[in-house]
């Protein structure tokens, strides 16, 4: 019999920092706990379940109008002193030339390893209490929000504004090396501004004179300088971050009130059955994932763990066939591209990057690449610049394994491409369909642009439509990344992107993911996978994801 559905999980709920006063400390938040299986599967719950077994290889095309979320394939079954830091304590991570003003709390504070403050004991529950498999319940919750506390961390009073015109003279002592340091040790990226002397709070925004009520006042969230000049929007803070030349991307910052750069996800260590410091075994240095099995020893399917994709030799024949070459023409924009950008006027649409993030689907995205001359952080370099938000692997009894994360993030995030062996449609099989996902956009890119042999990219010739016989796919199975382990939900808070970088070719492109809404700590990442609901014939899947818009059948 299929698992039922899991109950809800009550959490709680904590206001983000700087929000109104006056606003809850905390409040019920229902979180449901969602699966999906197949009907009369057995029990036994397989680490990744997407899709019933097939005598024949499934076809499930996405045919909505564009643009459209990729297929999901069912399948068959700082600076030299920052360079001190250390993984357990900050000390000596102030740079000497920083702003004259002193830490918040006179001191540089000792700050945990970030793998040991994944792990936090109730106050009422000993560390020595042991809890055996059968006390821990299908549908508990292992894990729990807590607060960092800023002040343990080497940050900065606000410095006083003094007329002035700005320029790098303005900026902490800034170095890709202390970047890397301080990215080891934060909980969130979006506090590694605050340890350059940047301040993040709140100030009472303007009101309309229109608005005549009195018992409601609006904050809005704002940032200050390094040299205190008060920034209150993201244009602004993006011509600031040019004019002083900083290192920092927009990615770091956030001026919406209710992502809380404080809020961390965290697991009660006495819990914990089964876990691994790192599944990408230091492969994506300074960042971790951690693997956590609160509820048994088991571990995820074997795979290799992928920086890139790779191409079957079927793919690299079919791409010599049909004359696939990489780029070999990029922008000529000096520091970060803007209107007029070769890139980006690739872009038919309105839509695209905003402010470094991607807020809503686009068509499709050009992004800079090598053959580029705008600098590393251009607001169109965002999957390439951009420091990864924490997340952590966790097991559900229910459905296997899902991605959770472990502090907020806002929306249009990029969180990684889905990775793995691209392959051709004629290579799927019964045996290997698992983690499929199919490269079928036809209408991606625009007619009049291809790639020319010589890798520049014409504007008059007319590309070829991709077909069923030369579709290509990602297969996930035994070369993938944490997205592999991305579930579906009918409500999503990721959203699928394809994005043209290396070639610009409707057959052979990136798959990357974005949040489409702000994503709270704690909170399981999930995307649509766009199945079409009794589509085949003999073959249903139960969705079990408990969204309040839920279509009850993923195929």
């Amino acid at each position: 019999m299929p698992p039922s559905r899991a109950s809800a999980i009550q959490e709680q709920s904590i206001s983000s920092t700087g929000s109104p006063p006056g606003s809850s400390s905390s409040s019920g938040r229902q979180t449901a706990s969602c699966s999906h299986t197949q009907n009369g599967a057995s029990s036994h719950v397989a680490d990744k379940m997407k899709a019933p077994s097939s005598p024949g290889r499934p076809v499930v095309r996405k045919t909505a109008a564009i643009p459209s979320e990729p297929v999901k394939r069912p399948h068959a079954e700082g600076d030299d002193n920052a360079a001190a830091l250390s993984r357990k304590s900050m000390k000596g991570a102030i740079p000497k030339d920083g702003p004259s003003t002193s830490n918040v709390n006179g001191t540089s504070a000792p700050i945990a390893s970030p793998s040991k403050s994944l792990f936090r004991l109730p106050a009422d529950q000993p560390a020595a209490q042991v809890i055996s498999a059968s006390d821990v319940s299908a549908t508990q919750e292992c894990g729990r929000i807590i607060h960092a506390d800023l002040t343990k961390y080497p940050t900065y009073e606000r410095a006083a504004h003094h007329a002035h015109e700005c320029s790098s003279a303005c900026l902490f002592k800034e170095s890709h090396r202390g970047l890397m340091e301080y990215a080891k040790v934060v909980h969130s990226p979006l506090v590694i501004p605050l340890l350059f002397g940047w301040t993040r709070t709140t100030i009472k925004a303007r009101r309309s004179k229109n608005d005549i009520r009195e018992d409601r006042i609006n904050y809005k969230m704002v940032y200050y300088s390094p040299c205190g000049v008060l920034i209150r929007s993201e244009a602004k803070l993006s011509d600031y971050l040019v004019t002083v030349k900083s290192i920092l991307s927009m990615t770091l910052f956030s001026f919406r009130s209710d992502v809380d750069i404080t809020r961390k996800f965290v697991v009660t260590k006495s819990m914990v059955k089964k876990y691994r410091e790192d599944i990408a075994d230091k492969q994506l240095l300074p960042a971790k994932i951690p693997l956590i099995n609160c509820f048994s020893d088991k571990l995820p399917d074997t795979f290799n763990y992928s920086k890139k994709c790779v191409k079957s030799e079927a793919v690299v024949k079919l791409m010599e066939r049909l004359s696939i070459t990489e780029r070999s023409q990029g922008c000529d924009c000096q520091g970060v591209c803007g209107p007029g950008c070769f890139c980006i006027s690739l872009v038919e649409d309105d839509y695209g990057y905003k402010s470094s993030r991607l807020p809503e689907r686009s068509l499709y995205i050009v992004e800079c690449n090598d053959h580029c001359k705008c600098g590393p952080n251009c607001g169109n370099r965002v999957t390439t610049s951009t420091v990864q938000f924490p997340v952590l692997l966790y097991y559900y009894p229910t459905k296997g394994w899902g991605v959770r994360a472990l502090c907020d993030i806002p929306i249009g995030t990029f969180m990684g491409f889905y990775l793995g062996k691209i392959i051709t449609d004629q290579e799927i099989s019964e045996n290997n369909d698992k983690y499929l996902v199919a490269l079928d956009y036809e209408k991606t890119v625009d007619r009049s642009h291809v790639t020319n042999p010589d890798g520049s990219i014409s504007t008059t010739a007319a590309a070829p439509i991709a077909d069923e016989e030369n579709m290509c796919n990602i297969d996930g199975r035994q070369f993938g990344n944490v997205s592999r382990f991305f579930n579906h939900s009918c409500d999503p808070n990721l959203f699928a992107q394809n994005i043209h970088r290396e070639m610009f070719s409707s057959r052979v492109y990136h798959i990357g993911f974005f949040t489409k809404k702000d994503v709270k700590a704690g909170d399981e990442l999930c995307w649509d996978y766009a199945y079409t609901p009794h589509s085949i014939d003999g073959r249903q899947i139960k969705c079990m994801c408990g969204a309040a818009n839920c279509r009850k059948f993923m195929l």
